[in-house]
């Protein structure tokens, strides 16, 4: 079973913090991995439906992602806002759905 396919260098890094509000997804702040690369960038972004904050992996810009396609992803963050302040993290698997605690990673301001 195969859960994300986050390699480290994916993760690792500074994100930066939407400015505009135009750029808000789901009226919360987005932040997108500050790299060179073209393809392959990380977004962590507010998913609504599922209550939690997800990193997406991307090529678009951070306005343009699903924020429910993540890979990686907080526990019920309905109430949260800063993403900074939640220390539990999960994997989803891209198989078929089950969950594998994030033990290896944590975010940090």
């Amino acid at each position: 079973e195969q859960f994300g396919n986050i390699q480290p260098e994916l993760l690792a890094g500074i994100y930066i913090q939407s400015g505009d509000r135009k750029d808000r997804i789901n009226g919360r702040a987005s932040y997108m991995q500050d790299v060179a690369r073209v393809n392959n960038k990380g977004v962590f972004a507010y998913c609504e439906r599922d209550s939690v904050w997800g990193l997406i992996i991307t090529e678009d810009d951070n306005n343009k992602v699903d924020p429910c396609e993540y890979q990686l992803y907080s526990g019920d963050a309905s109430e949260e806002f800063d993403v900074t302040a939640i220390t539990d993290w999960y994997y989803r698997s891209l198989d078929n759905g089950s969950v594998l605690p994030a033990t290896d990673f944590s975010l940090s301001c």
